[in-house]
Formats: C-alpha cells, structure tokens, sequence
C-alpha cells in the first residue's frame, strides 16, 4: 500500500499541474510552460501527489492480481476536486490515453483494456481510477513509471454560480474559480480565473429564471485572457438569491500528461 502525505505546495497558474518526484504538463491549444517540480520522498515514504487549482491526483492503492486470465499489476488512483463543494461524475474526466508502464531497465507492460473509473462511496467529490497493466513486474525490477494523463469532457459553454452571495468564494465550477464577489444594490463586481479564456465573454444574472443583462459593464483580463476583473451596473437593485452567467466564447483542448514513480516493492505488501 502506499502512503499518501499530504506536504505544502506552492500554487502554480491555472491549467499547470504539479506532482511529485516528476513534472506535469499541459497540452492544450495555447503555450505552455511546464510546471516546476518538487520531491518529497524518504527512506519510509514514497509519496505520488499532484495538484493544481482544480484538481488532487494520488495514487491509492497498488498491487499484483492473478487471474485465471492473465497475470497483471494495478494502480489506483484518486482524483479529487480541489473544491469539494464540486461534485466530481465519473464522466467529467477522459483517461482513455494511457500508454504502457516501464521499468529502470526498459522493460515496457502494456495497459489492458481501458481504464475503469468510479465514483467514491461518500465523497461526491472524488471519483477512483484503476489502470492495469499485462503481467507481473519482472524479478529485478526496483522502480516502475506510469505515464498518466487525461481531460475534461463535456464542460458547457456556460458557467454557472448559483447560489450567490460574499461569503462563497472562492468556489470552482466547471474550471472557473470565482476569488471574489461584491454586491451593492444595481452594482456586481467579481474577481475570476478560468482554464479557458475569459476575453469578450457575455455575463447576466438570472432570479427565478429571468434573465437580466448589466446596463453597464467594465472588463479586463490577463493572464493569456484566463483572469477576470468585471464591474456590472443593472437596471435594478440585484436581490439576494441570484445565479451569475458566464458564457465564454471558447473551449480548448486540454490535456494533462505526466508520469507517477512508484517503488516497486510497494506491489509486493
């Protein structure tokens, strides 16, 4: 079994992943950088963590099965959502692009069939992710790498907060963090910060699904148009319960990619 310490991690810019003992990269429509790396392993532990703004990745569970089949080695991974107001459904993440494991010497094991991924019993915003490989480790082997990657599916053009009021941000939903929100009677203001861009989005507020649009709006955003400012005027006071829109004018293509060290006496206990 492998342990999981939790340690202190600097937070990078969105849609950059740290882990531990390797880098994470982002593949997308726009450059990147790679994120920095940092290592937090000892004689007794070996921890396997990543996170960003969104998300905590860490392996679980590892071991060797036998089967009538086949024989095989599996890794169990845990995929948390940084806000855990955010429930996390099996099918908002794609890990359909696993490539096969290998070894210090070279040996490879290929993945078998597709990845399987579940939903966690009481944490709503966790789903588990099993990756299985052809055969056992060979005798010799000391360490085994395990490429990783996945991304998010089925995100809505829309981004909707609801409900709202001063004291629920921050809150994540569908990669965009709301860090701020002011009310004061005809006026909104928000702070933000999206995996996608923000530039030239349109913003409403609805109350009992009624739509209203700001007389006035000032925006600015930065970071490659991934960050938010945003001043709203309305043509009334703005109640109480109300949900904010976001509509942004694109989607990238995103994908995460990295590889998890894992010692390989740890498939043994």
């Amino acid at each position: 079994m492998i342990k999981h310490v939790y340690s202190t991690f600097v937070m990078f810019t969105v849609t950059i992943f740290t882990i531990v003992g390797c880098g994470w990269l982002n593949t997308s429509t726009t450059n990147e950088e790679p994120a920095e790396t940092s290592s937090n392993e000892t004689d007794t532990d070996f921890t396997t963590f990543m996170e960003n703004p969104y998300y905590q990745v860490y392996v679980n569970h590892s071991e060797q099965r036998m089967t009538e089949e086949k024989n095989k080695f599996v890794i169990e991974l845990h995929v948390a959502a940084q806000d855990e107001t955010n429930r996390l459904e099996p099918d908002d993440l794609n890990f359909h692009y696993q490539e096969a494991a290998f070894d210090e010497d070279g040996r490879t094991y290929p993945p078998i069939d597709e990845p399987s991924v579940s939903s966690l019993d009481g944490e709503e915003h966790i789903i588990k992710v099993e990756l299985q490989y052809q055969a056992f480790l060979h005798r010799d082997t000391s360490e085994i790498e395990i490429p990783f990657a996945f991304e998010p599916v089925n995100e809505p053009q829309t981004v909707e907060l609801s409900p709202l009021n001063e004291s629920i941000a921050p809150t994540t939903r569908d990669h965009f963090i709301l860090r701020s929100l002011e009310r004061s009677g005809e006026e909104l203001s928000f702070q933000g910060t999206g995996l996608h861009p923000l530039e030239g989005a349109d913003i409403w507020i609805s109350v009992n699904d009624e739509q209203f649009f700001p007389e006035n709006q000032l925006t600015e955003t930065s970071n490659n148009e991934r960050s938010i400012e945003a001043e709203l005027r309305f043509a009334m006071p703005i109640e109480e319960h109300y949900t904010l829109h976001i509509a942004r004018p694109a989607l990238n293509d995103v994908m995460w990619r990295s590889t998890f060290h894992l010692p390989a006496e740890e498939f043994y206990e």
